[in-house]
């Protein structure tokens, strides 16, 4: 009753908050209104500009002020607050779930991330990295548009489930920076700077970063309580040092773009057949990319030019009993690519597009006492045309068709397609009509990992999904808005680890298969409110029902999220936030299940000498206790996750 109870009061708190009177916001924090929030133009969906209700999309935006408002720090915390997705954390990466998929241990290799539109999945794994992991300064993001369903029709592989793309800050619209730091829990500090001006020449330029470091809170896991074990007890090795930096200089159409980002992090959970309490357990994953693009209008139609570089690095060390394992990875990818919008006419937009990448270095290394155990280096190249056509049909109706051709070195080549109808009988209405395909290839990884037990599998190919969907976007007044989405999707050929079947005096062999579908049948509906003083709301509840070609329920899978959040100000110098989200319980690959769970978080900040904003936030505010799914590398069927804690921080304007 307890929980009720506290979730009673942080409605009724969110709910007041919304609606009572509030003074102009300040510079820190600029409220969008609901117009100008839907009147935003995203890039993602359709590889253009264009509103959220022309978008052939489920799209949301999250705004750099709900950013700022509700203190997140990572990509993680804001896919928590969106209809249909969830996250998952195993000490030592995050882990995205969207509509009720998520494959423990699966890197995320099924979500496209974009910065500015460019891909930053790396090669190897595929691994689209959300959490201290992704090492991004959230001041640099002016938004995030998250598109729902396949988009392989427009980006190739790995956009099977959602895209979440990080648009970056102009250096006009700050003029000036922002300088942060804040403490928390286990000894954990951090600081950053995001500057932005418009120099001389017409030289845009944003430049950020950020420092981190976490000393660690001594864990404990029951699996492991035995005098051997130091009790169940890992002592400091949740600890992580991280570092990032990022820069976007544009002139006119040109626009290069430079980010770096470093983490290591100490692994406490003794995964992977590791001694337990053991400090030499840890990762580093280093991200490195440079980007120049270049548009430019040619009469009515558009031309886009873009190059790029991308480096990935990945060192692991594993001690064991009387062994200790070291594993590597370096990736590199250099590529080109060019798109032509083209308006022949009112009624009609073609997008067509030729990428071609060149993945000069996809290698996995692994090491046993310093004796090798695989050594292996799988260069690739991919070559892409994709072309799309809106079609206005009536003035209330258009069809967008899309098509995409993948060919990659040494496999057979993937044609993708997408349909979507978009009706809008009035300015307040639109009904989307939505169908797609996606794939994912096999990653370097899945295709070649032969260490410790497993084997190649020649006949690995790729991953499919289908889905249907109807979205229903209505603007109920000026400032609320409500959407709804029905939705189906079936995914076949899922690459999965398989045991060979072997006579029990003899070594398991292990190795990757594609070896069963999934069918989910779901819904979302959401209402997101913005009142003209400056306050927000939003609300959401999604259900879905993710079974195997068996009927049985997926792991890592919740039937139902709900979602509510806050923000307002109590006076013109006090900010408060509150959030909540509950989810029914996951099913576990050991076949348990955990708890349900409700995790609220709220905050406060204050505004002094006009460029001082201080503020504090508690996490997980009714200090729930509850668990995320691990993967079959833990002897933990779910790793818990943190209590009640409390962040204070600084920001200085200049």
């Amino acid at each position: 009753m307890t929980g009720v109870r506290s979730v009673h009061a942080l409605i009724l708190t969110m709910l007041w908050a919304t609606t009572a009177h509030a003074q102009p916001p300040s510079e820190y924090v600029r409220q969008l209104s609901l117009d100008s929030l839907l009147n935003v133009e995203v890039s993602t969906a359709a590889r253009h500009g264009q509103t959220v209700s022309q978008a052939p999309a489920s799209v949301t935006i999250v705004t750099a002020e709900d950013i700022a408002r509700h203190g997140y720090r990572t990509i993680a915390d804001v896919i928590d607050r969106l209809p249909g997705f969830h996250t998952s954390d195993d000490r030592n990466y995050s882990y995205v779930g969207v509509r009720g998929f998520s494959r423990p241990t699966d890197y995320n290799n099924r979500v496209l991330l974009l910065l500015n539109g460019h891909a930053i999945n790396e090669g190897v794994y595929g691994a689209a990295q959300v959490g201290t992991e992704l090492g991004i300064n959230l001041a640099a993001i002016e938004r995030i548009e998250v598109v729902r369903g396949p988009a392989s029709a427009l980006y190739g592989t790995s956009a099977m489930l959602a895209v979440i793309n990080l648009i970056t800050k102009e250096g006009v619209d700050q003029q000036g920076g922002v300088v942060r730091g804040e403490a928390g829990p286990a000894g954990s500090v951090g600081g950053g700077l995001a500057i932005g001006r418009l120099l001389p020449g017409q030289f845009d330029v944003h430049l950020s970063g950020s420092v981190s470091r976490v000393d660690g809170r001594d864990l404990y896991y029951p699996e492991f309580d035995a005098p051997e074990t130091n009790g169940g007890w890992a002592e400091g090795l949740d600890w992580e040092r991280a570092g990032n930096v990022l820069g976007v200089v544009r002139r006119g159409g040109l626009a290069l773009q430079g980010w770096y980002s470093r983490r290591e992090k100490g692994v406490p959970t003794a995964s992977w057949g590791t001694r337990f309490n053991d400090s030499r357990f840890e990762t580093l994953d280093a991200h490195g990319s440079i980007a120049l693009s270049y548009e430019r209008p040619l009469g009515t139609s558009r031309l886009a030019v873009r190059a790029f570089y991308d480096h990935y690095d990945y060192n692991g060390s594993y001690p064991g009993d009387g062994w200790l394992n070291t594993d590597s990875t370096d990736w590199n990818r250099v590529g080109a690519a060019v798109q032509l919008i083209l308006d022949p006419h009112p009624a009609h937009r073609v997008t067509a597009g030729l990428e071609s990448e060149r993945h000069l270095r996809a290698d996995y290394r692994s090491w046993t006492d310093g004796e090798p155990d695989f050594v292996g280096d799988f260069p690739f190249t991919v070559a892409a045309l994709y072309a799309q056509h809106e079609m206005a049909i009536t003035q209330n109706l258009t069809m967008v068709t899309g098509l995409r051709h993948d060919a990659r070195s040494g496999e057979r080549a993937s044609t993708t397609p997408r349909l979507a109808l978009l009706y809008s009988p009035s300015d307040a209405r639109t009904l989307k009509l939505l169908y797609g395909e996606a794939f994912r290839t096999p990653g370097v990884y899945e295709r070649h990992f032969a260490v410790g037990g497993f084997r190649t599998n020649p006949d690995l190919g790729r991953e499919h999904v289908r889905t249907f969907e109807v979205v229903l976007e209505q603007r109920f007044t000026s400032w609320l808005r409500g959407d709804a989405s029905v939705y189906y999707y079936r995914m076949h050929g899922l690459i999965d680890p398989l045991e060979d079947e072997a006579p029990v005096d003899e070594e398991s062999i292990f190795y990757f298969a594609n070896r069963g579908a999934v069918e989910v049948p779901g819904a979302e509906i959401g209402l997101t409110m913005r009142l003209p003083h400056g306050s927000a709301a939003y609300a959401s509840y999604a259900y879905q029902r993710a079974r195997d070609e068996r009927g049985s329920e997926l792991t890592n899978s919740p039937a139902h999220l709900a979602k509510l959040g806050g923000s307002t100000r109590l006076h013109r110098l006090l900010e408060l936030q509150a959030e909540a989200r509950s989810e029914s319980g996951r099913l576990t690959v050991a076949g348990e299940r955990t708890r349900s769970a409700v995790i609220g978080r709220v905050g406060v900040a204050g505004t002094m000498l006009e460029r001082l904003r201080l503020w504090i936030t508690v996490e997980n505010v009714f200090d729930t206790r509850y668990a995320t799914p691990a993967g079959v590398e833990h002897v933990q069927v779910a790793i818990p996750q943190d209590g009640r804690a409390l962040h204070a921080g600084m920001e200085l304007r200049f």
